[in-house]
């Protein structure tokens, strides 16, 4: 659903508020390349950076890794293939309302399975779609949460989360579970102005309107 044009105003966003240089990655996409394509293109990106960042005036030794929804899912996923791999190290994760695991089955997804902009079957419709098979669902690198642990990232995190996102409490996990360095998860800012339709109708919601 999402490309380099419709994310344009969020990575402008990032860039103007933190002053950081932003290189938005325009990576393969599912169906037509599923799972663990686009991860490949978001390391070969970071690498990419790590190597050349001066020729762009950008500075190697404050690398970061960023994503809303299924980019948040790459960002976690590129830290840890990162830790594992000894590849560079990474100063900062903003997982921005990250979609971290492939379960359909906790409390948050069956609350808030419909009327929240994605529903928990619309869920389930994009799993299968990235995936090449169910199995690769079970994958660390697809689903963060699946890793055997957290821990020594080398790297601490920033969550941004929606309250309509389905796997909202299953991204609190990750984040707090990333090791003693984490940073606190914050609630959506207007680093996602586009999202706030959604803040609004969850409060309209919650009156009754």
């Amino acid at each position: 659903m999402g490309t380099l044009d419709t994310h344009d105003d969020v990575c402008r966003t990032l860039a103007s508020q933190s002053g950081a240089l932003v290189v938005a990655v325009d990576y393969r996409r599912a169906p037509e390349n599923p799972f663990p394509a686009a991860l490949e293109d978001c390391c070969a990106a970071v690498r990419w950076c790590a190597a050349h960042g001066p020729e762009i005036g950008g500075d190697p030794a404050r690398l970061a890794v960023a994503g809303d929804s299924a980019g948040g899912n790459l960002a976690a996923a590129v830290a840890l293939r990162f830790r594992d791999e000894e590849g560079p190290v990474l100063r900062l994760q903003v997982l921005i309302y990250p979609v971290t695991n492939y379960g359909f089955d906790t409390a948050s997804y069956h609350q808030y399975a419909q009327g929240f902009g994605l529903t928990r079957e619309m869920m389930r419709y994009f799993w299968t779609r990235y995936l090449a098979k169910p199995t690769d669902g079970c994958h660390p690198h697809a689903s963060p949460l699946q890793a055997e642990t957290l821990a020594d990232c080398r790297r601490p995190s920033c969550s941004r989360l929606s309250t309509t996102c389905c796997a909202t409490r299953r991204g609190v996990r990750g984040a707090l579970g990333a090791g003693r360095r984490s940073r606190p998860v914050h609630p959506l800012s207007r680093v996602e102005p586009r999202f706030h339709w959604a803040r609004r109708r969850c409060a309209n919601r919650r009156s009754g309107g």
